[in-house]
Formats: C-alpha cells, sequence, structure tokens
C-alpha cells in the first residue's frame, strides 16, 4: 500500500511515483486503486517484475 499526496504545505509533496518490491515472485495479476475521490479502480494484469507502468485516473 503507498499513499501519494500532491499536495502539501509550502514546498512539501510526494513525488508522484510508487514502487512495490515484489521479492521473487516473478509478477502480479491485479492492482486495486483507490484514488483520493474514494474510486476504486481494478487493473487486471499481468504486470510483470521488473518493469514500471504508467498509470493514470481515466477522465469520466
Amino acid at each position: 500500500m503507498r499513499d501519494i499526496s500532491a499536495s502539501g504545505g509550502y514546498l512539501s509533496f510526494d513525488p508522484p511515483v510508487a514502487h512495490f518490491g515484489l521479492g521473487q515472485r516473478k509478477g502480479i495479476d491485479r492492482i486495486k486503486i483507490i484514488w483520493s475521490t474514494g474510486e476504486v479502480q481494478m487493473l487486471e494484469g499481468p504486470f510483470a517484475a521488473g518493469f514500471s507502468y504508467r498509470i493514470s485516473r481515466s477522465k469520466r
């Protein structure tokens, strides 16, 4: 689990990047995202380990 806050106090923010270590696993099957609005987004994989994935909130 990783909480990213795109805003904060003066000169304070989290970079919009999250890194998840998978240990010896070769990948994961799905990603669950709970956005700040409470909207839940499920992404179905597979997602292989050792890669970077760019995830953006869909505009509805």
